[in-house]
């Protein structure tokens, strides 16, 4: 949690993560977690939980922890293997605050911004590229830099995309996809199924369609566009006549499409995570 502004995650009101006066001084409920870890092979997903490292420090000796400053702050991966990774930060704040989202590129690299794209150029030869779809907020504002560590040579350039104002609670929904120069104009399209207090949806246009799902709120199961999911994490692989490709469930026991009326996965075991592929 030490230099919060070097790392890929967010900054609340441009603060960095709390940490003590001293250095060695350990309190409850001021470190981050791992929620879920869910593998298939052709799928990965992953939740993690750091609002506790968001915290006021009081001013006392050794600089206890104060007040939270968010509620949450639950980041969800999924990774559609090998393609893009699709991101979800879930954060919920009592309060108003600005909330910036980092994310950091090689040594030498170039950022640029195209519509809702960001494009973060290597310097290599392979001209290897990390776009990153912005999917919310949208209308967003960014800034960017360089990162110059105090104990690292390596000068970083960065980008921070933030909500357009300040508020409570927002979502931060981005898919990652690694291309190259000469394939950048290539790359698949993408939207957004859903964007709710309870869960959110991406869809990537790639052979046909891939739609992922995530839940995050306290609602036993969610609907995002046509689908309905009683579980974390799920994806539905179509081709482009709509019949079914893949099907992925993370700790879930209902995935179903066409608002309800097909079936995709059901089980009696509630944390089922499968994988199936359909047979053509």
């Amino acid at each position: 949690n030490m230099g919060t502004s070097y790392h890929n995650t967010i900054l609340v009101d441009e603060k960095e993560q709390y940490k003590p006066k001293r250095y060695n001084e350990k309190y409850e409920d001021t470190d981050g977690r791992i929620e879920a870890v869910y593998e298939t092979p052709d799928f990965n997903y992953l939740s993690a939980d750091a609002a506790n490292m968001y915290r006021e420090r009081n001013n006392d000796i050794n600089g206890s922890p104060g007040k939270w400053m968010i509620k949450e702050f639950t980041r969800h991966v999924l990774f559609a293997k090998p393609d893009y990774l699709v991101m979800v930060d879930n954060i919920r704040s009592d309060a108003t605050h600005r909330y910036d989202w980092i994310s950091h590129f090689a040594e030498g690299g170039l950022i640029t911004v195209e519509d809702d794209w960001i494009k973060g150029k290597e310097n290599d030869a392979d001209n290897n590229i990390l776009g990153i779809k912005v999917l919310a907020p949208t209308g967003f504002r960014y800034t960017t830099g360089i990162s110059t560590h105090p104990s690292d040579s390596n000068d970083k350039p960065y980008i921070r995309v933030r909500p357009s104002t300040n508020v409570d609670n927002t979502r931060f929904i981005n898919v990652l996809y690694p291309t190259t120069s000469r394939e950048w104009n290539n790359k698949p399209d993408m939207s957004l199924l859903g964007n709710t207090s309870q869960g959110a949806g991406v869809r990537v246009y790639l052979d046909g369609t891939e739609d992922h799902i995530f839940k995050y709120g306290t609602a036993d199961e969610i609907n995002i566009d046509e689908y309905r999911l009683k579980g974390e994490a799920a994806s539905v692989l179509k081709d482009d006549s709509g019949t079914l490709r893949k099907i992925f469930i993370g700790n879930g026991s209902l995935l179903s499409d066409k608002n309800g009326d097909r079936i995709l996965i059901q089980s009696l075991d509630t944390n089922k995570t499968f994988e199936s592929e359909i047979e053509r």
